[in-house]
């Protein structure tokens, strides 16, 4: 039976909470006056995300839509509908009446609160954005933007994929998988003046979920959903001490057998395969047990048909889809072997990454990555009809990601075009002339830092590095963020 699986991609999160403040009292009256019967930081969480206008609404659901274009599962057909915030205030008074008769039309209850559900899309031709209500009737369509590229992301990710190296043909299969019209953004509105309302009927019907779950005492954390009679699902999450244990379920008549995977990072694609084939004869569901989840503080995880492979090309749909990036339509798109050594003399220490890249020499990306404890011999499995450059570091601080003073090596300057299997790819690494450290600072003065290091008395910035003083353009509640001390630096 062919039966593709539904992608579920799980994560742990951190709850904000806090709550509301009476006008007009300090904390210490309000502390004394009344206890307020919402929690003040979530309050004020939920708050921020206000839109005073069409204007705020359409640059939060651009800017959120923005941040689901790397993640979208890879499969250019696919369609994601992703929740922006539980919910999202604003102020009716400030819409157009006309799109307030059409939203009162429209008015839902939830936890006893008028709320207004929407559906946000964007129009592949003319890039508008258009709000549809559940009966699939239009309510509001905002124009493209001037300055608006829907494939901005794409660009700063790929940027050789314009150079003009490619073919059209593949810069089309790129902007198909990344383009952001496949996000529809489900975004629910309600009156600024029924926040305090909802936060108090929510945290309500929390306690009681909560007070039915101590006396269950099962400590499981579940999520179920509507799905197992024609798709792969997960149906139950549970956190154990030192392991987290994941059951999929799937329809009656589902024989075939099942893999997991498992990514840390999804921006770069490192899904590996790490259960499987796991056997579903006479069950409509399957438990696997992740003993090696304590490592990590998030994991992303899949699951897909082992049996499933349409072009008969050896390789399941879902492992060309996740793993190797190549088409599980075309039995000429695979995944081909490249193997070697990896040696190192040095005084260093550390888990050794081999990481074939195709973007350019200096890329760093975990797709296709091979983990080894040490130096010695390792095989990547990568995609075939591509050019890569194979690269290699010692990982010694143990952040996983490459840093410029730990030593590394390449193959060749020159990429090397995969159509086989390849052997003999031998690397060295080698050490790097680095400093570093940390920095600390206690004083009032603000600005970059710069951090030289100079053969001689001065300041020559031949060998140097600037520790941006605005680390990040905004935080969630929407202030920039600054460096903190202490910092650590290289050279």
């Amino acid at each position: 039976m062919k039966l593709k699986g539904l992608w579920l991609i799980w994560g742990l999160a951190l709850l904000l909470c806090g709550s509301a403040r009476a006008e007009g009292l300090s904390d210490s009256e309000l502390a004394s006056e009344t206890e307020s019967p919402i929690d003040r930081e979530e309050f004020a969480w939920v708050m921020a995300h206000e839109v005073e206008d069409v204007g705020d609404l359409e640059e939060l659901v651009r800017g959120e839509r923005a941040t689901y274009v790397p993640i979208v599962p890879p499969a250019a057909d696919f369609i994601l509908r992703q929740p922006v915030f539980p919910v999202i205030p604003f102020a009716w008074k400030s819409f157009p009446e006309k799109l307030t008769s059409r939203l009162a039309e429209r008015q839902e209850y939830e936890f006893s609160v008028p709320v207004f559900k929407l559906r946000a899309v964007e129009d592949r031709a003319t890039r508008q954005l258009l709000f549809y209500g559940h009966d699939d009737q239009a309510v509001l369509s905002l124009e493209r933007p001037r300055e608006y590229d829907p494939f901005d992301w794409l660009k700063a990710r790929y940027p050789g994929l314009y150079s003009g190296r490619y073919p059209f043909t593949m810069v089309q299969e790129y902007e198909a998988l990344y383009d952001p019209a496949r996000i529809e953004l489900l975004v629910t509105l309600i009156p600024t003046d029924s926040v305090e309302y909802y936060l108090y009927a929510r945290a309500k019907v929390r306690e009681y979920e909560l007070s039915l779950a101590r006396e269950s005492g099962d400590g499981e954390v579940l999520l179920r959903g509507m799905g197992t009679e024609s798709n792969i699902v997960f149906t139950g999450i549970t956190k154990m001490t030192n392991a987290l244990q994941i059951e999929v379920g799937y329809p009656d008549t589902f024989t075939n057998r099942l893999d997991i995977y498992r990514a840390t990072d999804l921006l770069e694609r490192d899904w590996q395969r790490v259960s499987g084939p796991l056997e579903t004869t006479g069950t409509t569901s399957v438990v696997w047990l992740d003993a090696q989840y304590a490592d990590l503080d998030i994991y992303f995880y899949a699951a897909g048909n082992h049996d499933l492979d349409s072009d008969a090309d050896g390789f399941s749909d879902a492992f060309e889809l996740l793993v190797l990036g190549t088409d599980p339509a075309d039995p000429d798109s695979y995944g081909v072997y490249l193997s070697g050594a990896i040696s190192y003399d040095g005084p260093e220490t550390g888990t050794v990454y081999v990481q074939p890249v195709t973007e350019s020499a200096a890329s760093w990306v975990k797709t296709w990555q091979a983990v080894l404890p040490a130096p010695g011999a390792y095989t990547n499995l990568v995609a075939n009809q591509q050019s890569y450059w194979l690269k290699s570091y010692m990982d010694v601080n143990a952040n996983q990601k490459h840093d410029d003073w730990e030593p590394w090596g390449i193959y060749s300057a020159t990429a090397l075009y995969a159509t086989n299997d390849v052997t003999g790819l031998d690397l060295v690494l080698e050490d790097q002339a680095s400093i570093w450290g940390t920095l600390d600072y206690s004083g009032g003065a603000t600005g970059n830092i710069h951090v030289l290091a100079s053969p001689l008395p001065g300041w020559d910035t031949t060998y140097s590095t600037v520790i941006p003083w605005v680390q990040a353009q905004a935080s969630l509640t929407g202030d920039p963020v600054y460096v903190s001390f202490p910092v650590d630096y290289s050279i």
